[in-house]
This record gives C-alpha cells, structure tokens and sequence, in this order.
C-alpha cells in the first residue's frame, strides 16, 4: 500500500512534531519514523527521511555514517515485526538515495555478518536467549514454552534464531533502543500484544516509563497520519504502559 500520489507523508512539521516529542529518548525520533515508514511499506518516505538526517549533518562525515547506520540498522531489527519484504523495499529505496560515502559494500564485515562467519553459534544462540530473558523477564521460560508447544517445535526454534541474530545484536543499537524500535513495529502493523510485551522489554533493557510512552505516542502520530495518506482508515492502539 502506498501514500497518495503527489503528496509527501513526512514533512518538515511532521518531523518538528515527532522530534521534541516530551520525554522522548534522545537520538532516536529517526529510528521511531524509519521502523513505522518500513512497517507500513513506505520506502520513498524511509529514503526522503535519510536525505533529510543526511542533509542536517552537512559538512560532518562521520555523523552522517553515524546516522546512516543507525537507520539502516532500525530496518533490519523491523524485519521480524514487519516483514522481510519491506526492510528489502526501504533498504533498496534508501541505497538509491545514499551518497556512496556512506554506504557498506558488500565485503564490509559488520558485527551481524561476523555472527555467521567468525562467531560460535552456540554463543549467539545463547546471546539470544538472555536478550529474550531481559525482554519477557520471570515470564520468559513460560512464554518459551509457549512457543514450543504451539502445534509444531519450530516456532519456537524460530523464535530462537530471530533473537540471536536480529535484536540481540546491540552492536549499533541498545536494547532499549531496539526494544523501542520493535514495538512501534508492532504497533504500526496493529499487533497490539506483542507491542505491549516488548514495551514491557524496552523498561527492562533499560528505558523508563515515560520514555517508553513517548516513543509510543510518536509512533501513533506517525502512524495514524501516514493510515490516513494511505486508506483513511483510523485504527486503536490499544497497547500502552
């Protein structure tokens, strides 16, 4: 589904708006809007947001690869959320648009790529189980459990490899951040109870309260205008802390 045509969805205002969102965490309205764009498969605004981060740190080289792999990453840790498919449509969309400066070639070694080819996988694998543990907390073995017995052992097998290699790589975002990005994934796709566990997990990796309701408030701020460009169809988040 795609914005009406002729119009851009994220606009200067929009992004003032979302960016002093009371209480939000620093450094991350970019990774808030890229994770919701992605979710709901809007990859030309993903790549006209980067041109506007891009553009911001004019002049600074290393901010700019700061925080073109920064968003880059926000798109990878949605794919689970939101879909292969559309982390492939945003990131494809975003190379377009990417000064070649601040792109990886594809022999550039990053810390996920070391995961296949120079990291035990018996240590991601356990390195994804103590990120789920700090996600689900006490309830984490039951929730395992869950998994496991749903019919067939291979969603929780699942389950085990999308944690060892997707949010449990903090390498480029912290676990709250990760966290944050998660859950306005799934509030963007309107999977209310996952958005409303992994809230849980963005205070348990460490962010507040407070923090985590602001990024849930710029995430339906986003949300709902984007919805409206595509179908004008509101929808109820229901999920909040």
């Amino acid at each position: 589904m795609s914005s009406k045509q002729g119009s851009s969805i994220v606009t200067s205002d929009l992004i003032v708006k979302i960016e002093n969102t009371p209480d939000l965490p620093p450094d991350t309205w970019y990774l808030i809007c890229a994770a919701v764009l992605c979710a709901l498969n809007e990859p030309t605004e993903v790549a006209a947001l980067l041109k506007h981060l891009i553009h911001d740190a004019e002049g600074d080289l290393t901010e700019q690869k700061r925080l073109a792999t920064r968003y880059r990453e926000a798109l990878i840790k949605i794919a689970p959320l939101s879909g292969m498919p559309k982390t492939i449509n945003s990131l494809l969309a975003l190379k377009r648009v990417t000064p070649p400066e601040l792109l990886d070639d594809a022999s550039t070694q990053t810390t996920r790529t070391k995961d296949f080819t120079e990291t035990p996988a018996a240590d991601v694998l356990a390195r994804g189980k103590d990120f789920f543990g700090v996600v689900y907390g006490s309830k984490a073995s039951s929730m395992m459990k869950v998994l496991d017995s749903c019919g067939t052992p291979d969603l929780g097998a699942a389950a085990r490899l999308m944690y060892a290699f997707f949010p449990s790589n903090t390498s480029v975002l912290s676990g709250a951040e990760t966290m944050c990005v998660s859950f306005v994934g799934a509030i963007a796709v309107d999977v209310q109870d996952v958005a409303l566990n992994h809230m849980r997990g963005a205070v348990n990796h460490g962010a507040s309260v407070r923090q985590v309701n602001a990024v849930r408030e710029a995430a339906v701020v986003l949300c709902e205008t984007v919805i409206s460009c595509q179908d004008g169809k509101s929808r109820g988040y229901v999920a909040r802390l």
